[in-house]
């Protein structure tokens, strides 16, 4: 049950979560450290595809002409992507800034520019 939640571990033990802190303390903080490492690497691998997948459309929607928007990116980005709209405005921007597409501002779904 490796990066598996206290709770989740808990369910499967049979025990109560303030048992196992209790009575196995070092247990409980390994099982916690998994935990947020593996929430850490999860993370940093959906950054990592969202990076990617907004290079690539952003490459894409350049070579057609279109400049890249949150509106016309955000249906090319995989399922596996983070999906805050935040960190998708910040990778256009960047990618844009990367490919020299600009300067780098970004028009919302609302009309409204950016950057």
């Amino acid at each position: 049950m490796k990066g598996a939640s206290v709770p989740v571990v808990c369910r499967a033990a049979a025990i109560k979560q303030q048992s196992l802190l209790h009575k196995f303390p070092v247990l409980y903080r390994q099982i916690v450290s998994s935990y947020l490492e593996s929430r850490d690497a999860l993370r940093h691998q959906r950054r990592e595809t969202l990076r990617n997948d907004v290079r690539n459309a952003v490459v894409d929607l350049s070579r057609r002409g279109m400049r890249p928007t949150l509106g016309s990116v955000s249906p090319l980005i995989s399922a596996a992507a983070a999906k805050d709209w935040k960190l998708i405005h910040q990778e256009i921007d960047r990618s844009m800034r990367e490919l020299g597409c600009g300067f780098g501002s970004i028009t919302l779904p609302n009309g409204k520019v950016m950057g």
